[in-house]
């Protein structure tokens, strides 16, 4: 497709425009996955475009065809059942042989490394084209599944629909941004006890130094980074314990 044929087609279509900061190749996965979709789903993306400019990436996905896409998994709940379950082996097994392809990196020819590039590349958008279309579905969750949740309660109850949704639809477990929080919260109790963190900060490094990278630069956060998030903390709670 040109550029003539792309403004053509978006024209035509109505989009949802989401952005970030990024390169192409850290773009590429969750693209390709989107293509692969159709291998997953009976609803997937016909048409979608990424544009790149100036460190930043806009990416158009089709506003109707984003509804159906989240609406197919809870009207065949059977269907999303097996396709969670494929993707959870899938996903397992995907660990396992990232693992053994960036093993001894330093030890294989160009040749070699050019191969298991391309087979991780490959095995990772097969790994996002099964939980894709759960991408973006704040539209549908907000505009037709929580009316029709709203229309399902009494009178009474109708006032606390936003406060019940909310409930019923937070998330099975605890996000990573959350098990930060905590573990982070664990370490400044140690440290303001005089306890010996070494082990346990060595320990949190290792589990969420990619806390802030992103699609366009990969940040390795030191001991050091953490180090002194836990002695901000500890000043932080003694200036709240002060107030109270």
């Amino acid at each position: 497709m040109n550029k003539q044929e792309i403004m053509v087609l978006a024209g035509k279509t109505n989009w949802a425009v989401l952005g970030a900061p990024a390169h192409y190749i850290t773009c590429y996965p969750w693209v390709i996955g989107f293509m692969r979709m159709r291998n997953q789903h009976k609803e997937f993306y016909k048409s979608e475009i990424l544009i790149f400019q100036n460190g930043l990436a806009s990416f158009w996905i089709e506003e109707e065809q984003n509804m159906k896409n989240t609406r197919q998994l809870y009207e065949d709940l059977t269907e999303t059942s097996r396709i969670i379950k494929k993707w959870m082996k899938d996903e397992k097994e995907f660990l396992i042989l990232s693992k053994k392809l960036t093993s001894n990196l330093q030890k294989v020819s160009d040749k070699e490394l050019l191969e298991r590039f391309q087979l991780f590349l490959d095995k990772f958008c097969d790994i996002w084209a099964s939980a894709l279309s759960v991408d973006a579905m704040g539209p549908y969750t907000e505009g037709e599944l929580l009316p029709e949740f709203e229309n399902a309660l009494t009178e009474n109850e109708k006032p606390n629909a936003q406060e019940y949704f909310a409930k019923l639809s937070h998330p099975a477990y605890v996000s990573f941004i959350a098990r930060e929080h905590i573990s982070l919260l664990n370490l400044t109790l140690m440290y303001k006890e005089g306890l010996d963190i070494k082990k346990a900060l060595e320990e949190h490094q290792k589990a969420f130094f990619w806390m802030e990278s992103n699609y366009r630069e990969i940040k390795v956060l030191t001991k050091e980074y953490f180090l002194n998030k836990i002695k901000e903390e500890s000043k932080n709670q003694k200036k709240r314990l002060k107030q109270r």
